[in-house]
């Protein structure tokens, strides 16, 4: 049998240095372009699914006692729509 000998070695130096990076980019994209990073209007990373703005309208529909799924404007699991559903409020019903 092996001992160890209480020595650690490094098995992914890289991981560390990439996620520090990744970090600093992110806060100096923030601070640089705080009003162009509105990601939730992008079509590129914004689908039926993971809209926002489609969240907010499934749950107003929900509320008022309409289904959401009618006429294809929701598309998430009704799980979501329960938890994360209060979570938008009014923030984009009104824009």
């Amino acid at each position: 049998m092996e001992e160890s000998s209480g020595k650690t070695t490094k098995k992914h130096p890289w991981f560390w240095s990439s996620a520090v990076a990744s970090i600093v980019l992110r806060l100096v994209l923030i601070v640089y372009f705080p009003n162009t990073l509105n990601f939730s209007s992008r079509p590129e990373v914004s689908t039926p699914i993971t809209s926002l703005r489609r969240l907010a309208e499934g749950y107003w529909l929900k509320q008022s006692s309409m289904s959401p799924y009618a006429g294809s404007m929701y598309h998430g699991s009704p799980l979501l729509l329960s938890i994360l559903g209060p979570l938008t409020g009014d923030r984009y019903i009104n824009d």
